[in-house]
């Protein structure tokens, strides 16, 4: 599963993938790119806590929705 989000405020693409769609598991890792590099070149997405990052089909694009926010608020440092 892939989705792009056009950042303005970051002035260029981000990009998460998992590969929940790929696996016959339930859950997925999620990974973030925003130099336009697909595939494993990305950065795995932690929680505040450390932990990896996973989403199921369902949840995907507003677990994105929800980590490009942060990343956004960290960018910016806000």
């Amino acid at each position: 599963m892939e989705i792009t989000f056009n950042s303005r405020k970051m002035g260029k693409e981000v990009t998460f993938w998992s590969n929940v769609d790929h696996s016959d598991k339930s859950m997925g890792y999620v990974w973030v790119d925003t130099n336009g590099n697909s595939g494993t070149l990305g950065v795995q997405c932690f929680d505040r806590n450390g932990n990896a990052e996973t989403v199921s089909v369902e949840s995907f694009e507003s677990s994105c929705k929800s980590i490009y926010r942060k990343m956004v608020a960290e960018y910016f440092d806000y």
